[in-house]
């Protein structure tokens, strides 16, 4: 790309980060982020996103953390609750309780519907064996009246689309469909 006297655009760029992420190329992600203005792009969200999540994934939290509160563009839920994730993957209780303060002060006017930063956050005080905090969260889900929100997947099988609702054996009550066999589908 660098070689080329093509000059990379926003989505390429988006998608060269995304992939130093998933390849674990931290040091190369940084170098090129740090040259959108070479290339004459504004960074987004998106690649702040991409960014947070490469930082993240190595479990350079803190690093993370610090991107997000001096981005040039206004952090969403999306890559705060990225980076929560990110705090329960490496068991960083006191980097998920900063994190989760950014993202009630994003809610300062509302109440979150967010299920997952409620769990997420009730998960990493569980597993810091922090049970009263872990509680208060279920406790605060409860009350807000945040449910959640089941495992759903979609098959494609050349018929009507179908949805698969999983629930554990013990009960809960989803509605699962009915996906017919493949000897059952006229056709097939």
């Amino acid at each position: 790309m660098e070689c080329s006297d093509q000059k990379p655009n926003a989505i390429t760029l988006l998608a060269v980060l995304g992939a130093c992420t998933h390849g674990g190329f931290v040091d190369e992600g940084l170098r090129i982020f740090n040259k959108f203005d070479v290339y004459g792009v504004a960074a987004a969200v998106e690649h702040y996103g991409c960014l947070v999540d490469l930082l993240a994934c190595a479990g350079r939290l803190r690093e993370a953390y610090e991107i997000v509160k001096n981005m040039l563009v206004q952090p969403n839920e999306v890559i705060w609750c990225s980076l929560l994730g990110a705090c329960r993957v490496h068991g960083d209780a006191e980097m998920s309780e900063l994190v989760s303060s950014e993202i009630h002060q994003l809610h300062s006017c509302r109440v979150s519907t967010n299920d997952a930063e409620y769990i997420l956050l009730s998960n990493i005080m569980a597993s810091s064996e922090r049970w009263e905090q872990a509680g208060r969260m279920r406790r605060k889900m409860a009350l807000h009246g945040v449910g959640k929100t089941p495992g759903c997947s979609s098959v494609e099988l050349d018929v009507p689309e179908q949805q698969v609702h999983v629930a554990p054996r013990w009960g809960l009550n989803t509605h699962a469909a009915k996906i017919p066999f493949l000897g059952d589908t006229p056709g097939l």
